[in-house]
Formats: structure tokens, sequence, C-alpha cells
């Protein structure tokens, strides 16, 4: 087998799909069955530890109060327009979505939909 076959060979490569065994061993360990008396697993990734608690835990309503959403915002878009390029919200176009490849555009975008939103009453956008 020549070098660029052995490239392509998905049997053997770190990216092939996982299937078969493999996929119920990855979903049994995340998800055992209630059967088996084990508590699933809490992913660390979502629920990070910091000194041996979790971070959510270490947050108190001040602290979550303070934390300017629109900065939060800034930081997510201005994350997604680096890595893809654009970075999709919602419209009022046709299709209900619009693509944006400007930062400042997109937080222009967004805070009008906020408004819009909270002139009509939305509860989700009115704490915002």
């Amino acid at each position: 087998m020549s070098s660029s076959t052995k490239s392509c060979d998905h049997k053997n490569s770190l990216n092939s799909p996982v299937g078969g065994a493999n996929a119920r061993d990855v979903i049994w360990t995340l998800f055992p069955p209630s059967a088996a008396g084990l508590l699933p697993k809490k992913s660390r990734w979502i629920r990070p530890l910091v000194d041996g608690k979790e971070a959510w835990s270490l947050l108190d309503d001040d602290i979550i109060k303070a934390t300017d959403f629109k900065v939060c915002l800034g930081l997510v878009i201005k994350a997604k327009l680096e890595r893809e390029g654009v970075i999709t919200l919602p419209s009022d176009l046709r299709a209900g979505v619009e693509e944006v490849t400007s930062y400042e555009e997109a937080m222009q975008k967004i805070e009008q939909y906020i408004e819009k939103r909270k002139r009509e009453k939305d509860p989700v956008m009115a704490n915002l």
C-alpha cells in the first residue's frame, strides 16, 4: 500500500466515526442505564471545578447582575467572526436570519433586535 493510500485509510484514523460497540460504550459511560444503579458523570467542561468546588456555585447574585451582557455577547461575536468570518443573526428578512461579517454591524443589529423585543414586551428580553 502506498503512503498516499495509508493516509486515506479510515479504519485506523483518529478522525473516523465512532460506531457499534464503541458508540454504546461512550453512551453508557455518559448516560448509564438506570438499572445499573450508577450516577451519570458530570461534565467538567460544562461545569468546571475551581479549588474543588463547582465554578457555578462561586457566582453569587451580585456577580451575575454586575456582568454586562453586551460585553459577554461582544466576546462571543468577535470569536465567531475570527473563527468563521461570519455570524448568523435573527432578522426581519424573509429567511428570518441574516449573515453579518462586521463586529460593529452585528452589535448594532443585536441592539436593534433587543430593543424591538423589549417594545413587544418579551419577558425574556425585558431583563437584558
